[in-house]
């Protein structure tokens, strides 16, 4: 099983990675007041990501096959220039992908796991049982890439 939020972090890879945030700035020496948003939690999210992803590299937890496929997933790439640059069908790319960010995400566990993003969005924004449910079946949604 995979983990929604980790896929969702990169396969945004470039454009979180691009989203200023205040503390980003303060380094600079500029100061533009408070610039978080909602992005800012997914900025720090894939920093940690990243580590996790180096860390599992370094311990050869990931396949040649798996890290290609990642490699161009956090370039950006779509699914289907994905499938023809390693030669494999759309539906084994969506899968070899999702069972990757199942692991990242257990290697992080909190909110990087499906049940614990849905307590995280659940405390954030005091979903009621409707939009629980509505986000669990967003959570564990298996054929979107």
């Amino acid at each position: 099983m995979g983990s929604w939020y980790v896929e969702q972090l990169l396969k945004n890879f470039i454009a979180i990675k691009s989203v200023p945030t205040a503390n980003q700035n303060m380094l600079f020496g500029e100061s533009y007041g408070d610039l978080r948003h909602d992005m800012s939690d997914d900025y720090y999210n894939i920093l940690s990501l990243e580590k996790a992803i180096t860390r599992l590299e370094d311990n050869k937890q990931f396949s040649e096959l798996e890290t290609q496929i990642l490699e161009f997933v956090m370039d950006g790439m779509v699914l289907s220039d994905i499938a023809k640059k390693v030669k494999l069908t759309t539906i084994t790319i969506m899968k070899v992908f999702s069972i990757m960010c199942g692991r990242i995400g257990f290697s992080l566990g909190d909110v990087f796991t499906n049940e614990g993003y849905l307590e995280y969005m659940i405390e954030k924004h005091n979903l009621t049982g409707e939009q629980i449910g509505r986000t669990r079946e967003l959570l564990w949604r298996t054929d979107e890439f």
